[in-house]
């Protein structure tokens, strides 16, 4: 034992959880809840369980060492003694481990090893009658039973994991899960770095809005059609909860160049290139205080660097403003509804970098996308003239989608091609687009299926294209936190906080609330200075190990005591006072 750590004891009808002094908050939270979970699943429920702490009285600290069976107090060693988390913590992901597990034809049960952590999700073979045990260290064991598997096995398979424990000599009391191909949960999908579901929602359905989340509007759209409903939420955009103001406050923009910011010129505002990478600082009253909000945008075509400059200069505006600021990255084709509201309809991605889009297109005979010469289309979605997006795409046939609206800029003609499932906000939002793509010039509106030869010849000829459906990468989940650390050796480590709530918020840790689109790094007031500069890397990081494809989901950065609604709401309750409170009772 040592004073930097817990230490459960469990005596049966007594459970201990001895808390060193020096132990984390969060530390203290996991051991508890691992008590907890001892005493409902081994015991029953009818052991109890007693907090060793500091705050104990003398007779309470010698019963647990009466229990223990020898020692005191005093004699507990030093923190330093416990060695670091660090290296535990790699030790622990050394240990886990994919076995498969089958029955021969003597009935003996034997366990081959498949890998190592990090799995793949195909080493999990359903195609033959076998099970699987994946050892997750402390975690415990989970045993995956195929659907090919035989009714006997299905049977035997938690006797196969006590034998398997037996022989790998590990605890009697080692947690045993029984996972159901199919039915798998996101405990033990986590360890496999590819998984894909085989089913993925509809767009319409992949955010979860609590009910003292809704605006008028979506609760409205809770009685429309299903496929009405998915293209409001389409058009809507990712991180629909982060939404501060109407974004009328006042914007200033930058854009990478030679790893600087260069300011961008006022009257551009709005314009984007994929090849490069901006930072948006947003200012505003709220709440009779002045927020701030700092988007670093990282264009499809940029360089890693010039993102990696954009986080960079993101966290160096955000010191500046005392760290008060909130920081969201932005991937482009995934820009936020607040961030969409800022430029007031009038945003336009264009292909290539800046440099680049000084340059008359119809001077070139191909350009950077391989388009002809002097021939532009663009993808134009949203519910208003507010809220549009327009995205240069190359100049063809296949990138058309009869879900949305387009404008398509030739050397002598304008045309603005109404996809037939395009909605009629968003044909509006085309028409209005292609003033800002094409001033001074008539436009000829065309409906999909009545195209003219100049319109084709512009873009190739006919072909095939995408004629329905904009669908989510990922699926309907709700909110979930995490607490996140990365080790002194770069380790990355992630613990769920289940049945969360504001007080599991720890002040002296970076915590990740993933609501789905959004992905919330809450920082708090106490963390170190290592992982305040690392806070945006765990998010990162997470989103790698995520089962689901969401590398592009927006990363909102937000500090203690400055929760925006879109957070705040994802919590059973909120206090705007909680922290006060807790402070005034240390």
């Amino acid at each position: 034992m040592n004073r930097g750590d817990c230490f459960i004891l469990d005596a049966n009808h007594d459970i201990y959880v001895y808390v060193g002094k020096g132990a984390k908050r969060m530390e203290r939270i996991r051991a508890i809840s691992a008590a907890n979970m001892i005493r409902d699943q081994d015991h029953g429920g009818r052991s109890r369980v007693h907090i060793v702490d500091e705050f104990s009285d003398q007779g309470e600290v010698d019963i647990f060492f009466e229990k223990l069976g020898s020692g005191s107090a005093e004699e507990v060693a030093d923190e330093e003694s416990g060695g670091e988390d660090e290296e535990f913590e790699i030790n622990e992901q050394e240990e886990i481990t994919l076995f498969k597990v089958w029955e021969d034809q003597s009935e003996r049960v034997n366990v081959a090893k498949v890998a190592q952590y990090p799995f793949k999700h195909g080493q999990l073979d359903s195609n033959v009658s076998d099970c699987f045990v994946l050892d997750a260290g402390t975690a415990g064991l989970f045993v995956w039973i195929g659907r090919h598997s035989s009714k006997n096995e299905k049977v035997q398979a938690m006797n196969r994991a006590q034998v398997f424990l037996k022989e790998h000599k590990r605890p009697w009391w080692s947690k045993i899960s029984r996972v159901v191909e199919g039915a798998e949960p996101a405990a033990f999908k986590q360890y496999f770095v590819d998984w894909r579901d085989a089913s993925v929602m509809p767009a319409a359905l992949n955010h979860v809005f609590s009910a003292n989340r809704l605006n008028a509007v979506m609760e409205e759209a809770a009685e429309l059609p299903a496929e009405e409903l998915r293209r409001l939420v389409k058009a809507q955009g990712p991180a629909v909860g982060f939404m501060p103001d109407k974004g009328t406050g006042h914007v200033e923009v930058w854009r990478v160049e030679d790893f600087e910011l260069q300011p961008v010129p006022r009257d551009t505002y709005g314009s984007f290139y994929g090849g490069d990478s901006y930072v948006v600082k947003y200012d505003a009253q709220a709440g009779g205080k002045e927020r701030h909000v700092i988007y670093f945008w990282q264009g499809e075509t940029s360089s890693q660097d010039e993102r990696a400059a954009a986080a960079m200069h993101s966290v160096r505006l955000d010191d500046e403003l005392g760290g008060r600021a909130i920081q969201v990255r932005v991937v482009q084709g995934h820009e936020p509804r607040h961030f969409l509201s800022i430029f007031q309809g009038r945003m336009i991605v264009y292909l290539g970098g800046h440099h680049s889009g000084f340059r008359n297109a119809r001077e070139a005979s191909i350009d950077e996308a391989g388009c002809s010469r002097g021939v532009r289309l663009f993808r134009v979605r949203g519910t208003c003239t507010e809220d549009v997006r327009v995205h240069q795409v190359p100049a063809r046939t296949e990138h058309l989608n009869s879900d949305d609206a387009f404008v398509l800029e030739t050397p002598n003609e304008l045309f603005i091609w109404f996809g037939q499932e395009s909605s009629p906000a968003e044909r509006q939002a085309a028409v209005a687009a292609a003033k800002l793509v094409a001033p001074g010039r008539q436009p000829k509106q065309v409906n999909e299926g009545s195209e003219p030869d100049a319109l084709w010849n512009a873009l190739g000829g006919p072909g095939e294209y995408t004629y329905s459906g904009h669908h989510s990468q990922h699926q309907h989940m709700p909110a979930r936190l995490f607490h996140c650390q990365i080790t002194v050796r770069g380790k990355f480590r992630v613990n769920e906080v289940d049945n969360y709530s504001q007080d599991d918020l720890a002040e002296d840790d970076v915590m990740v609330l993933d609501s789905g689109d959004e992905v919330y790094v809450w920082v708090g007031n106490t963390a170190s200075q290592r992982e305040k500069e690392l806070s945006l890397k765990m998010a990162e990081d997470y989103l790698k190990m995520s089962p689901i494809h969401r590398h592009r989901a927006t990363i909102i950065q937000i500090k203690q005591n400055e929760e925006p609604a879109g957070f705040t709401t994802l919590f059973p309750e909120w206090d705007e006072d909680f922290w006060q409170v807790q402070k005034r009772n240390k």
